[in-house]
């Protein structure tokens, strides 16, 4: 159990000193009624304690109160209070106990040794009423990151209410990050050209300290595409590339973006309330030029920002009927390309030369 309330030394002493009462009063609880049947010991107050906390929290574990009162004695027998900081007398030793032949079952009370590094081993309950305004040195101090699979249904934390929402908040912006560099590697760009970035917090919490921000710079990145109209009008001239692009069209046409039922318009056919998943499906199997893929998640994560509200929208595949459209086969009707100065893509300049699709 870690126990972290203060950096001071002397509050930290006050805390392990109040701990050690109740641990003994608990003990003596335990050792006069583990081995005494429920009619007798649930007399005691301390054993009807340990019995709702079981019941509240780990009744669902496969394990019978009878098991777990039976095993108490076996765990308070070896049990160790810590002050874990510069001043300790005793430091943490698991391997002593290990020589000894012995488990350890140890409650540490400290402050920044628990928060900067110390692994405690088999951490399964935290109690932590520190705070900090920096997202950095909050990490370092979730100490109950990292459980081993299958361990979660016994690990509980405790924390102050504000502490939880801005543990909430940086697990998101945590998550947000990840999606941005699987997005960013998705589409073979680099930091510089992706621009990743780190969510910030609408109140007092920072990302990190001011001296270590170094090159940062706080920019706004949520963007709002409504009413605007926004183009990829550079397109790869690889063949390959564009023939798999009208393929995908013609799958989606077919299938209706999901079942979905086109409707006959003068610049094409419009699909009505399509999924935004299937939107976002088709954005990340469409091969665009580089110098868009930037802009393509800029769309997408606006596409996850309104889905709430809008789960739904409407897609136009926009078709020139002079320009090859046939309704039987899926193929929309081209517009009419030609080379840049660059030579590595089409750009609408208008019907002025030889057409390509």
């Amino acid at each position: 159990m870690l126990v972290n309330v203060s950096r001071f030394v002397a509050v930290q002493r006050t805390v392990r000193d109040f701990l050690s009462e109740h641990v003994r009063k608990l003990s003596d609880a335990v050792k006069a009624n583990y081995a005494m049947p429920e009619s007798a010991s649930a007399g005691n107050q301390y054993m009807q304690a340990l019995r709702r906390t079981y019941e509240a929290q780990y009744s669902n574990n496969g394990v019978s109160w009878e098991q777990v009162k039976a095993a108490l004695w076996g765990v308070f027998e070896h049990l160790r209070l810590f002050v874990v900081n510069s001043k300790s007398d005793e430091p943490l030793d698991y391997r002593r106990y290990e020589r000894e032949g012995v488990g350890l079952t140890a409650i540490a009370v400290g402050g920044l040794s628990l928060s900067r590094g110390l692994t405690i081993e088999g951490l399964t309950v935290s109690y932590m009423y520190r705070n900090t305004a920096m997202y950095d040195t909050l990490m370092q101090m979730g100490r109950w990151f990292g459980y081993r699979p299958g361990y979660e249904d016994l690990c509980r934390v405790h924390l102050a209410p504000a502490s939880i929402d801005w543990y909430a908040h940086i697990a998101q912006a945590s998550d947000d990050l990840r999606q941005q560099i699987v997005r960013m590697r998705r589409d073979k760009l680099s930091p510089r050209d992706f621009g990743l970035y780190v969510r910030s917090h609408p109140d007092s919490l920072l990302i990190t300290a001011a001296n270590k921000m170094r090159s940062g710079e706080e920019v706004t990145v949520r963007q709002n595409f409504s009413g605007t109209l926004t183009e990829s009008y550079r397109l790869p001239q690889d063949a390959g590339i564009n023939q798999a692009n009208e393929e995908l069209i013609r799958e989606v046409w077919r299938d209706g973006f999901g079942g979905m039922i086109p409707e006959t318009t003068d610049k094409g056919w419009m699909f009505r309330d399509v999924p935004s998943a299937q939107i976002e499906e088709f954005l990340n199997r469409f091969q665009m030029h580089a110098s868009f893929a930037a802009k393509r998640s800029s769309v997408v994560d606006y596409l996850h920002l309104i889905e709430r509200d809008h789960p739904a929208v409407d897609v136009v595949l926009i078709s020139v009927a002079a320009n090859g459209q046939d309704e039987s086969s899926h193929t929309l009707g081209f517009q009419v390309r030609n080379a840049d100065s660059e030579g590595d893509a089409w750009r609408s300049e208008g019907p002025r030369r030889e057409p390509r699709r």
